[in-house]
């Protein structure tokens, strides 16, 4: 059985290319490093423990470009999550969300363009932070554009991000970028190439469903990861939970280079993320859910057809094999697990 169902539409902002989990690295527990960008910060506490939090980051490298890297977070309140998902709504983007803060990184032949002083004119502060090495780096904060449309709780939480930039701030580090990496032959990988690359991947820092960071770097401790999609509204028409429990329980036991993780599509959603929880407990689910963040939604969006489907990943993220729709068995995907390592 599938089922088929629009979702997740909050990355059309995505700029040139989509380096974001390619390059951050996680340092301390709450340290987030650009090597692309040339920028470090601390992220606040607030972010991953506060309540009514959807942070979205839109980002690019253009090294050709009148801004060389641009990374942007925006807010979007629980309230406007669905309408987020609804990709029929016919309320506008900047409606349901807004800016929060901006990063600029611009060479130092580039500091007159327009194109800068048009982002620059976005916002209300703009502050310039330590230069090396011929980048410029700038800090946006307090965008023009406002919370007009958000309610009264959803303006209180935006406030309170607002007011954690001031520690954010205080963390920035700055070094000189570290350029998108070339292909074998010494070229610039062109965009086509880094879109088929990003394709042939599977990449991300996201959330599990209590709240705890989850890179995709865990894959580097296994020689294959299955990643099986799925979706709380799902449940229980759907429910291959049990069986891939087994499956976990049995690759735990016996396969300590295999793993397996699911991706609960419909989130990040109070109600979506209650959902899974209480079906996950009503299963004896031990394995981890992950929650869905832009990048990862503009892969599904493209990738997936109908739920269940299910991708195998090397210790890279590069996908083996075709993806599998429909529930199976945990026999089954064992046995698709140990083909594609036969490959």
């Amino acid at each position: 059985m599938m089922i088929r169902k629009k979702y997740l539409l909050c990355c059309a902002m995505i700029l040139l290319l989509s380096l974001f989990t390619g390059c951050e690295k996680e340092k301390a527990e709450n340290e987030v490093r650009l090597d692309a960008y040339g920028i470090s910060y601390e992220a606040p506490k607030l972010w991953t423990e506060g309540e009514n939090i959807n942070l979205m980051p839109f980002h690019g490298i253009d090294e050709d470009g009148d801004i060389y890297g641009k990374l942007l977070y925006t807010f979007a309140p629980d309230e406007n999550m669905d309408e987020l998902n609804n990709l029929e709504s016919e309320i506008p983007m900047e409606e349901l969300m807004t800016p929060l803060f901006e990063f600029l990184v611009v060479k130092e032949d580039k500091l007159e363009t327009k194109s800068l002083t048009e982002e620059k004119e976005k916002y209300l502060q703009c502050e310039e932070l330590p230069a090396k090495k011929g980048f410029h780096f700038f800090f946006l904060t307090e965008p023009k554009e406002g919370t007009v449309h958000f309610s009264k709780e959803a303006k209180a939480v935006y406030q309170e991000l607002q007011n954690s930039l001031k520690d954010l701030k205080a963390s920035i580090k700055t070094f000189p970028p570290v350029p998108p990496k070339p292909d074998e032959s010494g070229e610039k990988l062109s965009k086509e190439e880094i879109e088929k690359m990003n394709q042939e991947y599977f990449n991300f820092i996201s959330k599990d469903l209590a709240g705890e960071t989850v890179l995709s770097s865990m894959y580097q401790e296994h020689n294959i990861t299955m990643i099986n999609f799925w979706a709380s509204y799902a449940y229980p028409d759907i429910n291959e939970l049990p069986e891939l429990q087994k499956l976990y329980t049995t690759i735990q036991d016996k396969h300590p280079d295999m793993d397996m993780i699911q991706v609960i599509i419909d989130t990040p959603d109070a109600a979506a993320e209650e959902a899974a929880r209480k079906a996950y407990a009503e299963n004896g689910v031990t394995f981890t859910g992950v929650t869905l963040n832009p990048d990862m939604a503009s892969w599904v969006l493209d990738n997936v057809k109908g739920l269940p489907t299910t991708i195998f990943v090397d210790g890279s993220g590069k996908i083996l094999g075709e993806p599998i729709e429909k529930s199976h068995t945990a026999d089954f995907y064992l046995a698709e697990m140990q083909k594609r390592l036969g490959q």
